[in-house]
């Protein structure tokens, strides 16, 4: 009799056949429902989001060096046209100074550069949040020996605002100023514009 039965049991798993003769499809898993939980957390599965510019400003473009130099920072360039950032809404609060200058804030995305205007042109950018850094890599925060070591040809200069270690390129000069023993700011712009905005707190 177990051998009569057994033999049913082999029969019937080999066939795989209903009454009808046709073949029992296997069936397939279904998804879960929208209200079916998951052993995962559903942020496992999301993509991550795309950064956002700032309200209608554009995106940092991928790449693009947030360094400050002699003439450039960014997507910002000494001698930049003030009516060209003002259209790419790269700008914001602008306004004329004590001397005449016209100076506003850029970019959020560019750590809120401190930018002046001369002639409709742009003559300076400041940075003073922690974390800026010059194109070789001097970071708000430094000391002064690692400025020194960083810009040997440079020199110190004295203002309202303190000492500041200036080096000089072409036109153009990059400051960095200096309080106690540790940089708090980064000025790059025109040579000129520079030093007198810094040995007298104004001018631009």
């Amino acid at each position: 009799m177990r051998v009569v039965l057994v033999a049913a049991l082999v029969a019937v798993t080999l066939a795989g056949c209903t009454d009808g003769g046709e073949e029992t499809a296997t069936p397939v898993p279904s998804a879960p429902s929208p209200g079916t939980s998951m052993d995962m957390p559903p942020s496992a599965f999301s993509s991550p989001k795309p950064l956002r510019s700032e309200p209608g400003g554009p995106s940092a473009a991928p790449g693009l060096s947030l360094a400050l130099s002699a003439s450039a920072y960014g997507p910002y360039r000494v001698g930049q046209s003030q009516a060209e950032l003002e259209e790419a809404k790269m700008v914001r609060g602008l306004k004329p100074d004590e001397a005449g200058c016209v100076s506003g804030t850029g970019s959020r995305l560019m750590q809120n550069p401190r930018l002046r205007f001369s002639g409709g042109r742009l003559v300076m950018i400041e940075l003073t949040n922690l974390g800026a850094s010059t194109d070789t890599g001097l970071l708000i925060g430094a000391e002064l020996d690692e400025v020194k070591a960083k810009y040997p040809t440079g020199k110190i200069i004295f203002g309202t605002a303190g000492a500041a270690w200036e080096t000089v390129d072409g036109d153009n000069a990059l400051l960095v100023r200096i309080t106690g023993d540790d940089v708090t700011g980064l000025v790059g712009g025109v040579a000129t514009s520079v030093e007198a905005r810094h040995r007298a707190g104004l001018g631009c």
